[in-house]
């Protein structure tokens, strides 16, 4: 089980049991690490996922570098392919 699962459970938890933790700032934080980590793994853009639907909006909803995060989001994706990595769930 990666850290980026159990993150994203975590995560996940806050969201049904305590909404009033999860922020846009709270969100503008998460990806702003993943971004400058170049963290690129499945779970955590099932996360961003996550937490765009939470705030029933858009991208600006989980950042306030949208652009980065488009740019975060296509190289995600190309090292996923390449690597066949599909998420732990």
């Amino acid at each position: 089980m990666s850290a980026s699962y159990v993150l994203r459970k975590i995560v996940y938890n806050m969201i049904e049991k305590r909404q009033d933790l999860v922020t846009n700032t709270f969100a503008d934080n998460l990806t702003k690490n993943f971004m400058k980590n170049k963290v690129y793994e499945a779970d955590l853009m099932l996360l961003t996922r996550d937490l765009m639907k939470f705030f029933d909006s858009g991208i600006a909803s989980v950042t306030t570098n949208s652009k980065g995060l488009f740019e975060y989001t296509i190289n995600a994706l190309k090292s996923l392919v390449s690597t066949g990595n599909t998420g732990s769930g």
